[in-house]
């Protein structure tokens, strides 16, 4: 079963229930994959699984290390995670060394999201690195003897934030690891993990999550029509905390600029399209990257616009895609999403505001008479 709400990834999870049962275990494995995939999740699962004392499938969910796993309280677990660096010295062992009540109170409710959502990362003010002093703690405590069948489960979270004399003291560690011992790392970024680091890991690449079960679990767990969801499953690129983001209070919003984007680029008025811009471009309403995704979505209803249709995923934005073919029956959505394209491009570089936006929506305007000329002759 399922112990941890992991979405989808049933391939994975299938072939880490064989790997379980094979004699090809190893102690050290590397978890990478997009952002938002699971795979923190699945690497607590897999820690459950190895210290589940059920007598059918691993994890069962009812003996008490399953619980304990699912409350991230095992005395096997040993969770790692980026910490702030309080202490004023760098040879310091114990990674909480400077806390004081606020700042442990931040961690205990950091573990209880992760707990009550695996996907949501462990982020603490100040947070950077995986430092030294969690690895030389790590070392202390791993050392020591459990009672016998218990497999001591290191997950690493984001692995990639370790800095060099963390990465080397766990080296040392995975060169020489103790016995009942399994290391699970995950991370986004394996390029940033040292080579040295990856030789002595094995190797899992977990996929993005499918559309489809994306969808399914913003339709339950927001109360979305499919449209939507399939909308914001497409936006979020298979990455559960984006969508889980822009679900919970956003796309409406978004979907209501949409609409006022494609009337300022319809409207013949420049008046109505100064007024666009400068509702789209005021930083007190709408920051760089939330700009960035309403753009996103806009590419998103251009290629809907593009292959035309009255599918459910078009739905969402009938109205609107059949106003823009109204009036441009020819329109090149893919040039059209090329200009958006370019702009996105331009905001990164830092272009004013105003400035870029003006002259995507008159490019725009061009494009859909252009179009519409071409139609009409």
């Amino acid at each position: 079963m399922k112990l941890f709400p992991i979405i989808g990834q049933e391939t994975f999870l299938e072939r880490i229930q064989n790997l379980l049962h094979s004699d090809r275990l190893g102690h050290s494995h590397l978890f990478t994959g997009p952002e938002g995939a699971g795979k923190d999740a699945l690497a607590l699962q897999f820690a459950a699984m190895l210290n589940c004392r059920g007598t059918g499938e691993k994890p069962c969910g009812e003996c008490p290390s399953c619980h304990q796993y699912r409350n991230l309280e095992h005395t096997a677990l040993y969770l790692i995670f980026a910490l702030p660096d309080k202490s004023k010295s760098s040879n310091d062992p114990d990674p909480f060394k400077g806390f004081n009540d606020a700042d442990m109170t931040a961690v205990q409710e950091a573990i209880a999201a992760k707990v009550k959502n695996p996907y949501q990362p462990i982020q603490l003010p100040g947070a950077n690195f995986i430092r030294i002093a969690s690895i030389r703690k790590l070392r202390q405590d791993i050392y020591l003897r459990m009672n016998p069948g218990i497999i001591k489960t290191v997950v690493i979270l984001e692995a990639h934030k370790m800095n060099d004399p963390a990465f080397n003291a766990l080296l040392k560690i995975l060169e020489e690891p103790p016995e009942n011992t399994v290391f699970i790392l995950t991370t986004a970024f394996p390029d940033r993990i040292p080579a040295t680091i990856i030789s002595r890991c094995q190797y899992y690449r977990v996929p993005p999550i499918n559309p489809k079960d994306l969808e399914r679990h913003l339709v339950t767990r927001f109360d979305l029509e499919t449209a939507e969801a399939h909308i914001l499953a497409r936006l979020s690129q298979g990455n559960v905390r984006q969508a889980e983001y822009y679900a919970e209070d956003r796309q409406r919003k978004w979907l209501d600029l949409i609409r006022q984007i494609v009337h300022g680029v319809l409207s013949k008025s420049m008046t109505e399209l100064q007024i666009l811009v400068k509702h789209l471009a005021d930083k007190k309403r709408v920051a760089d990257d939330e700009l960035q995704q309403i753009l996103s979505v806009f590419i998103l209803f251009l290629r809907d616009v593009g292959v035309g249709g009255t599918g459910e995923r078009q739905a969402i934005w009938a109205e609107e895609r059949d106003a823009v073919l109204a009036w441009s029956p020819n329109f090149d959505a893919g040039k059209a999403v090329e200009l958006v394209t370019q702009c996105q491009d331009a905001l990164v570089r830092k272009a004013h505001f105003p400035l870029a936006l003006t002259r995507l929506f008159l490019e725009l305007r061009l494009l859909v008479k252009a179009s519409e000329n071409e139609y009409q002759h």
